[in-house]
């Protein structure tokens, strides 16, 4: 049992996924309880997440970074695998208008974003990183 106290030290990448694991086990395990008709679903991870940060358990800030990034990169492909089908369809049925609704609104706020620098005055330049700025999300 002495080299899980040392499994930090030793073997990094092997301690952060176990204890990765062990966050989502438990979140899951805690999201899956029903009280009074309501359960926490997928968001008990946060909060298994946010305990067992709470009592120290930290994981090497290089793998963490990995972990986010590659994390980031499985839910967008899941999201992907579960929405595909169902848009092309949509995009059978409704493409050519949703198209064409979109294209208005990017033209609309580029409209709005160089009368809006023309009449303040601003910097054209800036305003184009307004804009671009405006016009980015996260996935």
């Amino acid at each position: 049992m002495n080299w899980l106290n040392h499994l930090g030290a030793t073997q990094p990448v092997a301690h952060a996924l176990l204890i990765l694991c062990l966050v989502a086990l438990t979140g899951l395990t805690l999201g899956g309880v029903r009280w009074r008709g309501v359960k926490l679903g997928t968001a008990g991870v946060l909060f298994a997440g946010i305990v067992f940060g709470h009592f120290g358990q930290e994981i090497e800030h290089r793998i963490l970074e990995f972990v986010r990034e590659f994390g980031l990169v499985l839910f967008v492909f899941t999201i992907g695998l579960q929405l595909g089908p169902g848009f092309f369809a949509s995009f059978r049925r409704h493409g050519v208008r949703l198209n064409a609704l979109a294209t208005t609104v990017v033209l609309g706020g580029a409209g709005v974003t160089a009368l809006g620098a023309w009449l303040h005055g601003y910097d054209f330049i800036a305003a184009l990183g307004l804009f671009s700025g405006a016009t980015t999300n996260t996935p």
